[in-house]
């Protein structure tokens, strides 16, 4: 079995962003969904996390403090919650991607897992460790802003 484990459930809060944790709240606004405003740290944490609890084969990575990687009680077994993204309400969901231990497959998607410079100034390069494989996918940049 498989699951998909999103990045943009790592999206700062809007409310983080207006508090300044990603600099100017109103660049940071204007600029969503630059790698910069990911909480890299968070993500990096979850995947170390999956990893750990053998919930799969990571190919890719998360934690937003206090809603992912804890535990939680499935009906047949226990699972790490993950983030989200709600785009109606333009914040992450916490917890709402289960990754259990019958997970033998994890994909984890995300614009920024390969990022040159910003891979290392936002520690994404801290969890190639833990992804068994990588994949890069190149679509037509015209494809990519229609979506």
């Amino acid at each position: 079995m498989s699951t998909v484990a999103l990045n943009a459930g790592f999206h700062y809060y809007r409310a983080e962003l207006d508090a300044g944790v990603a600099g100017d709240p109103e660049q940071a606004h204007a600029r969503r969904g630059a790698h910069w405003t990911f909480d890299a740290p968070a993500f990096v944490a979850c995947v170390r996390s999956l990893k750990g609890a053998g919930g799969g084969q990571a190919a890719g990575g998360s934690a937003r403090s206090g809603d992912g990687a804890e535990p939680h009680d499935d009906d047949e077994e226990a699972a790490v919650a993950v983030p989200s993204f709600a785009h109606g309400v333009g914040d992450p969901v916490p917890g709402d991607i289960r990754v259990a231990a019958r997970h033998r497959v994890l994909l984890v998607e995300g614009n920024y897992l390969l990022l040159g410079e910003a891979l290392t100034q936002l520690h994404f390069r801290s969890r190639l460790p833990h992804a068994s494989e990588l994949y890069h996918s190149v679509h037509d940049v015209s494809l990519g802003r229609a979506r």
